[in-house]
């Protein structure tokens, strides 16, 4: 009995599946074409099909690569860094890294909200929660995602300070 003509038939159907339903992909499998039970091993190739393209929750591959440079402490624990995550406390992401320089921001360690905007700080200065851009309007937020405050510099001085409480009125 020859089966050698079933391959071509099985990867025909699943090419043709593969093109209506974005759940089915391509198998190949190991194992033995001699006589008796074979065992196999496979590995699925997630092919994708309409509408899949730029949709990592459809497309089978979803990567998330996010490195946290530290963690800090609330402000009544006077923001200290540590190497694991403290309940009310922040983390520091880092974003990417421009020479020196490294863009990161800062979350809320209990909602990953955001705390502030991007900023671009030296190696050292990332690991220290109290370090600023040295120029450029800086934005913080509260928790609930209203704006706490902008603050403005200019070679690491202070040139300009708003600040909003959690509801949003000025103070």
């Amino acid at each position: 009995m020859k089966i050698t003509h079933t391959y071509p038939l099985a990867l025909a159907a699943c090419l043709a599946l593969s093109a209506c339903n974005s759940g089915v992909g391509i198998g190949f499998g190991l194992g033995n074409a001699g006589g008796g039970v074979n065992f196999g091993t496979g590995i699925s190739f997630p092919l994708g099909g309409w509408n899949t393209r730029n949709d990592p929750a459809k497309s089978g591959i979803n990567l998330i690569d996010v490195q946290v440079v530290s963690y800090f402490g609330s402000a009544a624990q006077g923001f200290k860094a540590s190497d694991n995550p403290i309940d009310g406390g922040f983390y520091r992401r880092l974003l990417s890294k421009q020479g020196k320089l490294w863009l990161v921001q800062d979350f809320y360690n209990d909602s990953d909200r955001k705390y502030n905007e991007p900023m671009l700080l030296s190696v050292d200065e990332a690991y220290r929660f109290d370090a600023l851009p040295a120029s450029g309007t800086f934005y913080t937020y509260h928790e609930n995602g209203q704006i706490a405050s902008k603050r403005t510099y200019e070679n690491a001085r202070l040139l300009h300070s708003e600040r909003w409480d959690n509801s949003g009125r000025a103070l």
